[in-house]
């Protein structure tokens, strides 16, 4: 899995998208991915979320992805049924060129999936562009973001997930120094010439092998 870092990066106009989207503060939060209430953890997100904003109500959530009707409408209901409606925004599908945008306009990704990641790409995307991922600890999520280092990795737990987050948000010397080490980690593993050069000297290998 590679992504073209040239697109994938930190933006020197944050403030301007942020203020275009309508976006305010230090504390946005997001979620890329299919919208799938169970297998993708919005359920346990969203439980999150309310333990969030009782520390931080000027947290926000967005949440970007495409899903079937009645996935949209579940996560529409959960979000109406925790009083959430003015704190959370479902933005749905958008064009791939606009998600750069839409990362450096966060604080910090989040990936709270229930079912085996087998690759994550949004983590891979998010870090790129200079973000924070907060993520659960299924599959190979744990490979990708570096638990301490490029953001935090928990259990697919509402407290837990909770606590990270706010654990970021509140540090903005922690939140940088994470979004730092990620682009440097996409940097000099998920680049296209990264990749190439992997699978070179796995060939050449074998073939001295």
């Amino acid at each position: 899995m590679a992504i073209d870092e040239n697109i994938f990066r930190t933006l020197k106009n944050r403030k301007q998208i942020k203020n275009k989207f309508g976006w305010s503060g230090n504390n946005n939060i997001l979620y890329v991915g299919r919208i799938h209430i169970q297998k993708k953890g919005l359920n346990i997100l969203l439980e999150a979320f309310k333990k969030v904003i009782k520390s931080m109500p000027q947290a926000r959530l967005y949440i970007i992805g495409s899903g079937s009707d009645n996935q949209i409408n579940n996560l529409k209901s959960l979000i109406q049924r925790f009083g959430l409606n003015d704190k959370v925004k479902f933005i749905g599908s958008i064009a791939n060129e606009l998600l750069p945008k839409y990362y450096n306009a966060a604080d910090l990704a989040v990936v709270p999936s229930i079912w085996m990641e087998a690759f994550g790409r949004v983590i891979i995307e998010a870090m790129a562009c200079g973000k924070p991922v907060v993520s659960t600890n299924v599959g190979g999520i744990g490979e990708i973001n570096i638990n301490g280092e490029t953001g935090l990795i928990v259990e697919p737990d509402k407290s837990q997930l909770a606590q990270a987050i706010i654990k970021i948000l509140k540090d903005e010397n922690l939140k940088e120094k994470f979004g730092k080490t990620a682009r440097k980690r996409v940097e000099k593993y998920y680049t296209y010439e990264a990749v190439t050069g992997k699978l070179i000297d796995i060939f050449n290998q074998c073939r001295i092998n």
